[in-house]
């Protein structure tokens, strides 16, 4: 079984696509051929599922979560601030224009506290 290079199956591809729709006049294809673009086309369609799936999206292409949200803070701070924050699963409301701040604690500054009282 010999393969064929990425290219070269796209220029086949785009030939028997030309073909299909009458603008190209070659020979007819082959059932060797006609299954091969057959499944190249089952090939295409599964990965559109999978990245279907690894966006989690349903047949609309629609996510079953989605959050949005205002960064507040500057890119260089530790501490996280956003603002507006509204998270739905499913449809169902979770949290909506809330607040959420992630802070960075200094440690070591911390144990010097604790350890002078």
């Amino acid at each position: 079984m010999s393969t064929i290079s990425a290219s070269k199956a796209k220029r086949e591809a785009k030939k028997a696509a030309k073909a299909k729709e009458g603008k190209l006049k070659t020979k007819r294809l082959t059932k060797k051929e006609k299954e091969k673009l057959a499944q190249q086309g089952d090939v295409e369609s599964a990965t559109d599922q999978i990245n279907k799936l690894k966006l989690q999206q349903d047949k609309d292409g629609l996510s079953d979560r989605v959050v949005t949200g205002v960064l507040d803070s500057l890119v260089t701070s530790r501490d996280i601030k956003l603002s507006s924050v509204s998270l739905l699963f499913h449809g169902k409301v979770l949290l909506q224009d809330s607040n959420v701040e992630l802070n960075h604690e200094n440690t070591q500054f911390q144990n010097t506290l604790i350890s002078t009282y």
